[in-house]
């Protein structure tokens, strides 16, 4: 994984990408910690029914459509509001189920929605990712996205620089100081690397 990550992401970021353990503070009021690929490994391990039933139905021919269809699906139910507004605490976490009931989350919640409802409709591991990095809007939590009919990578992200093009017909991803500055970690649901 960490060879595809450094070959892949060469033209992107000069720096490389190494291992970590990394641990995030998912409910502020409580300071409760969770490893986040555990975080996403738990949610895949025993998804409900409504969960599997609903990945199914966002199913396309391609892994390529599927992840935009599952970003437009998402993007559509759920709305942007703060975790102060929604859950009355700084940060909060919330699970992809716990999101698609409440209709509303912040970055966390709808991307990690996006994630969970990708990798449930088969996409693979290593081709979807969870991002946490600086924006010129300030810290945020997206998706990236390799295509291997492209040999590229999007971000597939639900709040901000939203995109429902094909993935064909959207612009390679890459760092720069109008939106995406800078990739700290990147994890899915069996490891985490920091850059």
């Amino acid at each position: 994984m960490k060879k595809l990550l450094n070959e892949t992401f060469k033209d992107i970021s000069k720096e490389s990408f190494f291992r970590v353990w990394l641990r995030w503070v998912i409910d502020s009021k409580y300071r409760t910690q969770k490893q986040v690929d555990l975080f996403l490994k738990e949610q895949l391990s025993y998804p409900s029914e409504y969960m599997m039933k609903l990945a199914r139905s966002l199913r396309c021919d391609t892994q390529d459509e599927t992840v935009v269809n599952v970003l437009k699906w998402v993007t559509n139910q759920v709305k942007y509001k703060f975790d102060k507004d929604n859950f009355g605490k700084t940060e909060y976490w919330a699970t992809a189920e716990e999101t698609i009931n409440r209709k509303f989350d912040d970055c966390d919640g709808i991307n990690g929605a996006i994630y969970i409802l990708s990798r449930l409709a088969g996409i693979s591991p290593l081709k979807i990712w969870c991002a946490l990095g600086d924006t010129s809007s300030g810290y945020h939590f997206w998706c990236m996205y390799f295509s291997t009919e492209t040999d590229h990578w999007y971000s597939i992200d639900g709040t901000f620089y939203t995109n429902f093009k094909e993935i064909i017909q959207r612009i390679l991803f890459c760092l720069n100081k109008a939106k995406y500055n800078k990739i700290c970690y990147l994890f899915n649901d069996e490891v985490s690397y920091k850059q």
